[in-house]
């Protein structure tokens, strides 16, 4: 595969191969025109012209599990202070039957969590989400589980898109994330392409993603070389520095920006302690602090999704009187220069 396009949305520069657009084509032949429909949906939903009466996207962590310490996570508060929860699946079950009839059109799993340690849980919740018409799911993980027999439980299930944070080109740059496992999930990878291949299917497509920090920045062009014909698409995040730790002011590249934040137009999380949060930042899961938007014991997803808090952070975001969260979300952001990366054989002369 090559690629064939990259750009910038909000807070990501993507990359595009060849593979991309067959995903793409797969999930119309599927769905006809109800995919386009929904991602016309999804356009609009992000110019902040239409509220649908449910998120079009849920992000969903159904255990406060997960088997890497990565350094620069933004820290999902549960998982860091060793806390158990598991969501309560009869719960979530019952709402998502209520809601996705209304219009949710995406399920993604793995917010903070690693999704793979709930597999016997998460396959069964893909499996009822299809049957209710959901159109793309999303698995995000490290990918240290990714055997091949997972593999295949994944293709299997149809999903839309495998999602693998790498952000590392070496072994040691990866270790000091500190992560484990980088031989064994490149393995991993290959694997899940050589199932994919030998599925002859189309789906899931692979995406990788690259966290540029101080520790990895000068791997970017050949981490990008290396994927390009592997990935069928690669995503350079944005980082977000709420703590201001990482000291990005003053590497040479790195831009300061403020994006403009669609996520309670697009998308609502549900964290494994039974809440929903207002958007898919740790701060949501504050049960005292203002943004705690309720649980799926006292509310269905239609009133989590329409409830005061998410439109006072809607109106606030519009009219730049922001709640304080968010305030302080958004003046955390930092992107790498696009201009400085490059994208193909003749950016590496």
């Amino acid at each position: 595969m090559s690629i064939v396009n990259s750009r910038r949305s909000r807070d990501l520069y993507s990359i595009f191969s060849q593979g991309f657009e067959r995903v793409v084509a797969a999930q119309r032949r599927t769905f006809g025109t109800a995919y386009d429909s929904y991602r016309d949906q999804w356009s609009r939903a992000e110019r902040r012209e239409i509220l649908t009466p449910v998120p079009l996207q849920l992000d969903i962590d159904l255990a406060s599990r997960c088997n890497m310490s990565c350094r620069y996570c933004n820290g999902m508060p549960y998982i860091l202070r060793g806390e158990e929860y598991r969501i309560n699946l009869q719960l979530l079950r019952l709402r998502l039957d209520e809601a996705v009839g209304r219009g949710i059109r995406s399920l993604n799993f793995g917010n903070g969590a690693e999704p793979l340690l709930t597999a016997d849980e998460m396959f069964p919740l893909i499996s009822h989400a299809r049957s209710l018409g959901v159109i793309d799911l999303f698995v995000h993980s490290n990918g240290l589980l990714l055997s091949r027999r997972m593999s295949r439980k994944i293709i299997e299930a149809n999903v839309t898109f495998l999602c693998i944070s790498l952000d590392a080109l070496r072994e040691e740059t990866y270790s000091r994330y500190g992560r484990k496992g980088f031989p064994a999930i490149l393995e991993n990878i290959d694997g899940f392409l050589e199932q994919r291949r030998l599925a002859k299917s189309d789906t899931p497509g692979l995406r990788i993603s690259f966290l540029p920090t101080t520790d990895n920045i000068g791997e970017l062009d050949d981490f990008i070389y290396q994927w390009k014909d592997k990935a069928d698409k690669i995503d350079i995040q944005s980082v977000i520095d709420l703590d201001k730790s990482f000291n990005l002011d003053r590497i040479p590249g790195f831009i300061k920006f403020s994006p403009a934040c669609v996520s309670p137009w697009t998308r609502m999380a549900i964290w494994p302690n039974n809440s929903y949060g207002v958007c898919c930042q740790p701060f949501c899961l504050s049960q005292s602090g203002g943004m705690n938007n309720g649980s799926l014991a006292d509310k269905s997803i239609a009133q989590a999704w329409q409830s005061s808090l998410m439109n006072r952070v809607r109106t606030g975001l519009i009219s730049d009187d922001a709640v304080t969260a968010c305030v302080k979300c958004l003046d955390s952001y930092y992107r790498y220069d696009e201009d400085k990366i490059a994208t193909g054989d003749h950016d590496r002369q």
